[in-house]
């Protein structure tokens, strides 16, 4: 069986046993960060997105997007975000450091498709003492997210998308 078909199962026992529709205990399981089990379902991840460091970022989108023929799908407070114009779920981002206080090591995005997922994981990372660098946030641009680091020391950037008319292109 997979682990689909088991949390299936479970969401259906679960309806039962409270009275409760399928889509209600699905859509509270969903709110309260995922399922009963981290072992039975595991985490959504939607997407991931490279993250390069840039001293010079006219530089960097001349050579991602006149280059490379990436398209500049976001531009914003010294961030840029370029999309593949065939296959528009396949990004990158390129970060200023003139932005930062102290520039961020170069890493990478994971989309986990829900905001009450990435809450959810800033918690567990603080309670296992996980390196926060950039703190939970829901940021103007339609995101929630915190950075920190992993056991290589590579920055790993956890996001959401606020609501669907902030999803990604694609």
């Amino acid at each position: 069986m997979t682990v689909d078909k088991d949390f299936k199962q479970i969401v259906r026992a679960k309806a039962r046993r409270s009275g409760q529709s399928y889509a209600a205990v699905l859509r509270r399981l969903r709110n309260e960060g995922g399922s009963p089990s981290k072992e039975m379902h595991p985490m959504n991840i939607v997407r991931t997105v490279p993250d390069i460091r840039s001293l010079d970022l006219p530089a960097s989108r001349s050579f991602y997007e006149g280059l490379l023929g990436f398209k500049v799908v976001m531009d914003v407070d010294g961030m840029l975000m370029f999309a593949s114009p065939t296959q528009p779920r396949q990004q990158i981002t390129v970060n200023g450091d003139k932005t930062q206080a102290t520039p961020l090591p170069a890493g990478f995005s994971i989309d986990v498709g829900y905001p009450q997922a990435v809450t959810e994981l800033h918690d567990r990372a603080m309670a296992d003492g996980f390196v926060i660098i950039e703190s939970l946030e829901d940021k103007p641009m339609g995101i929630r997210r915190f950075s920190l680091l992993d056991p290589n020391g590579t920055r790993v950037t956890i996001l959401a998308h606020l609501d669907e008319a902030h999803q990604p292109p694609g």
